[in-house]
């Protein structure tokens, strides 16, 4: 590491990149604190950080992270000048699986590349089930997975692939199961009323899914399991004179039948659960570099889909089918200057989906098609006014035109809307405050398409430091219009359409949290945990009537919540041992259900445990979930039994005649626990999935 002084026109500065010692790859949420002062800061996802408004002379770093050696650089600070240096850290004698990071004091979980492939996920969603306060429900092996926040719907999550929309427009529901781990770099869990920073759809949280760019490494791996499962994924890079390329494609299927016990309701006995097949496809094309003196990416999706419907246990059919097609082109171009930030970001989306079922169980039979073009784009700057170092000021717009055709929806035309958002951020460091709090904000206004009415958000954290402890106290609003199928549903046998529904709102979320990390010597010890209340106003909900007739409702509901985590490393043993706790009551107020009952499926205690063991060559891990008794009506009636599953993971790294081969084995449901989170749709219990990694060895 080093560091050389350099003239500028503004007062003492550092600037610099944290990366990985072994591979040379930048480090984000590195924690770098100015020893001597309350003052820290994190590195952005490339490893860079800048810290300003420094008094000259001799300033020692520390720089720490789960996983690294924490280690401690001396820099010269002098007035008028930029201090720069890089800094490798070396990782501990364990790698790091699993790795869980908080980006800030209230800005969720990170999930590095290398904490992605160490899970040997399939899927998103298969990698945020165990995270503290998820909960990734899905219909089956092969089925779609949603997921759910805080005690909100799977609707009321903003999922954003490379800063694109995966929420379904028809629906507003993201599809975990579309998006394969293979092509993830980085992926943050970001709870809580968020549509301020992030966008309209952020009622409860947003997911920020990063792909890969440049220094993946060129590979190939087969993989095969239980249920009929086999795939494989193939991917080559480049990367020179400061210009990166990338492709990819993976090809997956599961046949999926099972047996289950039946139940006394069902008769008793065993059955076959059928049409629970899945074929899935994926190309991808990624390149980037230096341009017009900033860096420009270029990424393109497409995905192709096929999958049975089984329904219900009580009602199954072997005829519904889904298929799908998405086509997704984004490009980003950003530059970094001491005048400020630049960030333009451009997006084409196509998808066309298909739900088909010529011989329902009940019913009349269907076939019904939606196609989306969506074409959007979003324009920020970012710097700091007076070149004090203390205040960062950001202004962004945002906008999209999208046009919806669908079968199911009333009416011939296609549902067209032009949505625009203009929103506005700032941080202001170094608040004359006991602790030297930081304090964030934001503010968004958002123009709905379909009703062209303005809705804003706002939050605000203040966020300091007390004895090692980061402390953060936060209070939000949020928004998400209503779904083109909420509002225009086809009127059918038993279905009604509401156009009259209000957007859903949480007008006021106050969370307050602590996040304390600490090393005893060779251990180190991380305790976060936070308190939040965020009642929600006209929430939708699809229920039947007294008349049985299924129709979108505004419903208020109380929401409030707590959660616990904790983990702790041995370094030298390579052990890991963490777990969580999360209690959520989001009950009805008025509008819907009884009042006073927990919503419909939203269990009001979860948490789960992981103990992780690296060595030889090897790394293993154990991880236990715990979902609480759940109500499938809104009532309290009916409750569905609280239940442990227990996943099993081992992941080797080995040489072998010149080549890199990385082996997995993951067994899910290792007890064989049969639980369905939903009543009706049967789960096979344990099954288990094998895969070879071979990559060349000088990529290591």
């Amino acid at each position: 590491m080093g560091a050389a002084g350099i003239q500028a026109q503004f007062p003492g500065e550092i600037q610099g990149r944290v990366v990985d010692g072994p591979t040379g790859t930048g480090l984000g949420a590195v924690r770098v604190s100015v020893v001597g002062t309350e003052r820290h800061e994190l590195t952005d996802g490339d490893g860079r950080i800048r810290v300003r408004g420094l008094a000259p002379g001799e300033v020692q770093l520390h720089l720490q992270r789960f996983g690294y050696e924490p280690t401690t650089l001396s820099v010269s600070v002098r007035n008028g000048e930029v201090t720069r240096f890089r800094a490798e850290l070396t990782p501990r004698a364990f790698p790091a699986a699993e790795i869980q990071v908080r980006a800030h004091g209230d800005e969720g979980v990170v999930l590095d590349r290398e904490a992605v492939r160490a899970s040997g996920a399939r899927t998103v969603g298969d990698l945020l089930g165990g995270l503290p306060g998820v909960l990734v429900v899905r219909r089956g092996p092969g089925g779609a997975q949603e997921i759910r926040l805080r005690g909100g719907a799977p609707d009321q999550v903003l999922v954003l692939v490379d800063g694109v929309v995966l929420n379904d427009p028809l629906t507003g529901v993201a599809d975990l199961s579309a998006v394969s781990t293979e092509e993830i770099e980085r992926v943050q869990v970001v709870p809580g009323a968020q549509a301020a920073r992030y966008g309209s759809g952020a009622l409860t949280g947003v997911v920020l899914v990063e792909t890969r760019g440049a220094g993946e490494a060129s590979r190939l791996a087969l993989h095969g399991g239980s249920l009929g499962e086999r795939g494989a994924r193939l991917a080559f890079s480049h990367e020179a004179l400061r210009r990166w390329i990338t492709i990819g494609g993976e090809t997956r299927s599961v046949q999926g039948a099972f047996t289950y016990p039946a139940g006394e309701a069902l008769g008793g006995g065993e059955r076959r659960r059928r049409n629970v097949d899945l074929a899935q496809h994926g190309l991808r094309l990624g390149a980037g570099g230096d341009l017009l003196g900033g860096h420009a990416t270029v990424r393109v999706r497409w995905e192709d889909l096929e999958r049975g419907i089984p329904g219900k246990a009580f009602a199954p059919s072997d005829s519904a089918r889904q298929e799908q097609q998405a086509f997704v082109a984004s490009s980003r171009w950003s530059r970094h200057s001491s005048m400020g930030h630049l960030d333009a970001h451009l997006h084409h989306r196509r998808q066309w989906v298909r739900f088909v079922d010529p011989a329902p169980p009940m019913g009349v039979a269907f076939d019904n098609s939606t196609r989306l073009h969506e074409t959007g784009a979003r324009f920020g700057v970012e710097g700091e006014p007076g070149d004090t170092g203390r205040v960062l000021v950001g202004i962004e717009v945002d906008g999209s035109h999208r046009t919806l055709e669908a079968d199911a929806l009333d009416g011939d035309e296609p549902v067209r809307s032009l949505t625009a958002q203009l929103g506005a951020h700032a941080e202001v460091r170094q608040v004359p405050l006991p602790g030297t709090p930081h304090l964030r904000g934001a503010f968004r206004v958002h123009r709905d398409g379909v009703s062209r009415e303005w809705a804003p958000a706002h939050g605000l954290t203040l966020e300091w430091t007390v004895a090692d402890v980061l402390v953060h106290l936060s209070h939000r609003s949020s928004f998400s219009p209503p779904s083109a199928g909420d509002l225009f549903f086809r009127e059918g046998v038993g279905i009604r359409p509401n156009p009259h529904l209000r957007g859903e709102r949480v007008p006021h979320e106050v969370e307050v949290g602590l996040d304390g990390l600490w090393e005893l010597g060779v251990v180190e010890l991380h305790l976060a945990g936070e308190l939040y209340r965020g009642d929600m106003q006209d929430m939708i909900v699809w229920a039947p009537d007294f008349r049985f007739v299924w129709s979108p409702r505004n419903v208020d509901v109380k929401r409030r919540g707590g959660e616990v985590r904790g983990e702790i490393r041995h370094a030298p043993l390579g052990l890991r041992l963490g777990g969580h706790v999360s209690a959520n009551r989001t009950t009805y107020r008025e509008g819907g259900g009884t009042p006073g009952v927990q919503v419909i499926y939203r269990p009001r205690l979860t948490g789960g445990g992981a103990l992780s063991w690296t060595g030889s060559g090897w790394r293993t891990s154990l991880q236990a979930r715990y979902t609480g008794e759940r109500f499938p009506v809104p009532a309290a009636a009916n409750a569905l039994p609280a239940f442990w599953t227990f996943d099993l993971t081992a992941r080797g790294e080995m040489e072998l005649a010149g080549w890199d081969v990385r082996p997995l084995l993951r067994i899910d449901r290792l007890l064989g626990q049969r639980a369905p989170f939903i009543h009706a749709f049967p789960e096979p219990g344990r099954t288990f999935g094998l895969e070879l990694e071979v990559r060349p060895g000088e990529t290591r």
